[in-house]
């Protein structure tokens, strides 16, 4: 049964990620790319999710750079750390990345991962196009691009917890209340979140009460001391 696609991160090592290799470790010591490049993979699973796309048995894309392969060439590892997680092993020469302006790294990950997605685990042109308009977007819109991550319909409105990742790893939390026939009544940012991963965590559910939106956090460690964000419909 396919698992809808929660996130994709990149990684990197001197070797390829197999079975009695040492693991990955974070961007940085190989390959010096910009900062917050991991913005691109949070887009794509951000997108790829709200439109459904799913992989058999697998929640967690890591795309793992390494010298080891020939530039471009990419592998599918047959080692998982959890059943839940897949490993990619993606040849870069370290030479061709410092050849890329900083400003273009965004792209050349954009078409990396796209190839990545495409190649190894859409089953059909539907979903490759699917992947496809998913990198136009990134690349096309960049760090204005706004992601739907949360929807609740009432009987009078829909509304909508939109993620916008800036490019200083920021992340800001927007809410869209339009009425049922699309018109935008309210749009708003409730909140500016420090990184991704806390943004997903303000963004639990979506309430809807009557002249007001309340979006709750997600119940963990990390919320304890984060309080709901309320929304009165037609307050500035």
């Amino acid at each position: 049964m396919k698992k809808l696609l929660k996130g994709i991160a990149y990684c990197e090592s001197t070797e390829t990620m197999c079975l009695g290799s040492e693991l990955p470790e974070e961007l940085g010591k190989i390959y010096d790319f910009a900062k917050n490049s991991a913005a691109v993979g949070h887009k794509f699973a951000l997108i790829l999710r709200d439109a459904g796309f799913g992989i058999n048995d697998c929640e967690q894309v890591f795309i793992n750079f390494t010298p080891a392969l020939a530039e471009g060439v990419y592998e599918v590892s047959d080692r998982r750390l959890q059943r839940w997680q897949c490993y990619v092993n993606y040849g870069l020469d370290q030479g061709k990345l410092k050849e890329i302006p900083a400003k273009e790294h965004a792209i050349f990950l954009t078409a990396a991962t796209e190839k990545v997605l495409s190649e190894c685990f859409a089953q059909n042109e539907a979903e490759k196009k699917m992947i496809h308009e998913a990198a136009q977007s990134i690349v096309m819109y960049g760090e204005k691009l706004e992601i739907d991550y949360l929807l609740k319909r009432d009987k009078n409105f829909d509304a909508a917890v939109g993620f916008n990742l800036l490019n200083d790893g920021t992340c800001r939390i927007i809410l869209t209340v339009k009425d049922l026939e699309g018109h935008v009544l309210q749009k708003r940012e409730i909140a500016h979140a420090e990184s991704y991963e806390d943004a997903l965590d303000h963004a639990g559910t979506i309430l809807v009460r009557k002249n007001r939106v309340v979006v709750k956090p997600k119940n963990n460690l990390h919320t304890k001391n984060v309080q709901p964000l309320e929304v009165i419909l037609g307050e500035e």
